[in-house]
């Protein structure tokens, strides 16, 4: 007779590792989007920081990391920059001062 018994197999084939670069290449959509739309703050900062997530956890996708993280600072510094503009000329339209 038979007995039966309840082992696992044990394989001595290593299973594949998955690399995923979901991360970076969100990161890279949303700073293109922050420049294209004009959601400057909002996806622009999720940019960056899932740019930088994805260069921590991720090992494939740099590339996409960087250029997320770079469009999406240079989003939110052109927002910032246009806003520092603005608050420089606030006073000059304040007393009809023209330029030309």
């Amino acid at each position: 007779m038979e007995t039966l018994t309840n082992s696992p197999e044990t394989s001595t084939t290593p299973t594949p590792v998955v690399q995923s670069n979901t991360l970076a290449i969100v990161s890279f959509v949303l700073g293109l989007s922050s420049i294209l739309t004009g959601f400057q703050v909002v996806l622009g900062a999720a940019a960056v920081v899932l740019g930088i997530l994805s260069l921590r956890r991720e090992a494939v996708g740099g590339k996409f990391a960087i250029w997320g993280i770079v469009t999406g600072s240079l989003s939110v510094a052109g927002l910032l920059g246009t806003g520092l503009l603005a608050l420089l000329f606030i006073p000059f339209a304040a007393t009809g001062i023209l330029f030309w």
